[in-house]
This record gives structure tokens, C-alpha cells and sequence, in this order.
């Protein structure tokens, strides 16, 4: 499942590049890459826990130090189901 949410990443980091167009900030390519790149390591990393984090978006990534992005916003996250590598969304 980590696809699965990779997939929503690519919403995310390019609703981050937008809005740091919009304060002005300039991003180099390099730049993106790396956060890119920080952004997929903590995705791995959620996942390594057998947690689907069910938010990644830009409002829920964290500038820190150094540019290192956190990730943030654990309130929908959700434990894989029994014996499964996957979160499957159940109905109401």
C-alpha cells in the first residue's frame, strides 16, 4: 500500500511548490527534489509502523531547520488491518 499513498504525495508537493510561489519563495529544483525526497522517507517511514497516515497534503508538511519538512496532522492516521499490509477504508 505504500503506492497507495505515495500517490497522494504528488498533490502534496506540488500544492507546496505553488503556495511558496505565492509568498514568494523561490524553490531551486534541487530543492524541490529534497523535500520531494524528505516527504517519501517519512511516508516510508509511517509505513515501516503499519500506520496510513490518510492526510499527506502541503498544509500538513513542517518546515524545520535546515529545510527539513515534518511531517504533521497524525489525526486520521490509521493502523493496517490484521494480517495485511494495507488500510482499507471501511463504510459508515
Amino acid at each position: 500500500m505504500v503506492l497507495a499513498i505515495y500517490g497522494y504525495d504528488q498533490f502534496a508537493f506540488s500544492g507546496l511548490v505553488k503556495t511558496a510561489g505565492q509568498k514568494g519563495v523561490k524553490l531551486l529544483t534541487a530543492e524541490v527534489l529534497d523535500i520531494a525526497h524528505q516527504g517519501a522517507s517519512g511516508c516510508g517511514y509511517i509505513n515501516s509502523l503499519r500506520l496510513a497516515h490518510m492526510d499527506i497534503a502541503a498544509r500538513n508538511m513542517l518546515f524545520g531547520e535546515n529545510n527539513r519538512i515534518k511531517l504533521a496532522d497524525f489525526g486520521l492516521t490509521r493502523p493496517f488491518d490484521q494480517g495485511t499490509n494495507s488500510y482499507r477504508l471501511k463504510e459508515r
